[in-house]
């Protein structure tokens, strides 16, 4: 699982940075420089290269705790999903990677990924 939060009021680049993780979700914009309303693309992750073709899962809860509802999404060819944040709230996005195993008596191997984030309303909005 990835976790990205902001700390502060100056925003840093560590929200794309790579982890080497065998899955793993990438976004390609800060989220937190995001509202309510815009769209965040991120990029799915397999061993290294895009995983064109996957499905994602992004949900959430608001923030007086009523469930965002969730959006099945497909990668295009390059692994990037985009996901509508069509409300403010704690967003997440996930997917699973189900491979063959060679291994004796295992028959698959599954590594999911989770990105973890927060969105705020839209401008001009009070808190």
């Amino acid at each position: 699982m990835k976790v990205i939060f902001q700390a502060g009021s100056t925003p840093s680049d560590d929200w794309n940075a790579m982890l080497g993780y065998p899955v793993e979700i990438v976004p390609l914009a800060n989220p937190y420089a995001l509202r309510a309303g815009d769209t965040l693309r991120v990029k799915l992750m397999v061993n290294g290269a895009a995983a064109a073709g996957r499905t994602a899962i992004a949900g959430g809860r608001s923030p007086a705790g009523a469930r965002i509802p969730e959006q099945h999404l497909r990668a295009d060819g390059l692994g990037v999903v985009p996901i509508v944040l069509g409300s403010a709230g704690t967003w997440y996005l996930k997917f699973i990677s189900m491979t063959r195993s060679s291994e004796r008596g295992v028959d698959y191997v599954s590594q999911w990924a989770t990105l973890t984030f927060g969105v705020t309303r839209p401008p001009g909005k009070a808190r």
